[in-house]
């Protein structure tokens, strides 16, 4: 509206998220003494994204939200009346999302590996900054989207965080079920100190 604003009215999900978010992290502290990441971590990691969903569950739904503040896909979504029928659409979605991420995936790393040796970069340094701003780029854009309203500006931040939340609880532990299964054996993976570093600079932002 042209006007600055003294503050933006935090949701009550936004007390749940911080708090898993500080507990998911601050897990990754004893991870960092431990220098392994195994499955169990994993299992317990994804226990505490279970507890998250049902503490969010429990609140009362909040009136802010409506159909005609989400964007294009979600706003058809939301506005199918029978549930079979969302639950058949969404669950098509997800498939063909992860069908064009296995797709993409590798001529993606190779497209970068190219373009880091083109402009004289490191591979691993620019895959490192270049995949996650790629990666996070949508949710960045949808809260953003949500931000120029001072009624949605919650919903910006909680769409930031859930999605941090997500990655902690959910993403990292999939990085020891996957290396288990190609190894073929559960076996932790055991943090160098470069890796150390990086998961230490990662609670920090």
């Amino acid at each position: 509206n042209g006007r600055g604003i003294g503050h933006i009215e935090l949701r009550r999900e936004t007390y749940i998220q911080v708090l898993m978010l500080m507990t998911s992290s601050g897990y990754f502290a004893f991870v960092l003494l431990h220098g392994l990441l195994d499955i169990v971590d994993g299992i317990l990691l994804v226990a505490f994204f279970a507890g998250y969903m049902v503490l969010l569950k429990r609140l009362p739904e909040e009136d802010a939200e409506k159909k005609e503040d989400l964007l294009a896909m979600p706003r058809y979504l939301a506005s199918i009346p029978r549930p079979r029928e969302r639950f058949y659409k969404l669950a098509g979605l997800f498939a063909i999302g992860g069908l064009t991420m296995w797709a993409m995936a590798e001529p993606f790393l190779d497209s970068m590996k190219i373009i880091a040796a083109g402009v004289g970069v490191t591979t691993f340094l620019f895959v490192q900054g270049i995949a996650p701003f790629l990666s996070e780029f949508p949710e960045t854009v949808t809260a953003f989207y949500w931000a120029r309203s001072v009624r949605l500006a919650p919903m910006a931040l909680l769409n930031l965080i859930s999605s941090k939340v997500s990655q902690w609880t959910l993403l990292v532990p999939m990085i020891p079920l996957v290396y288990g299964v190609s190894l073929g054996r559960w076996e932790g993976i055991s943090l160098t100190a470069h890796q150390e570093q990086e998961v230490f600079l990662s609670l920090m932002m």
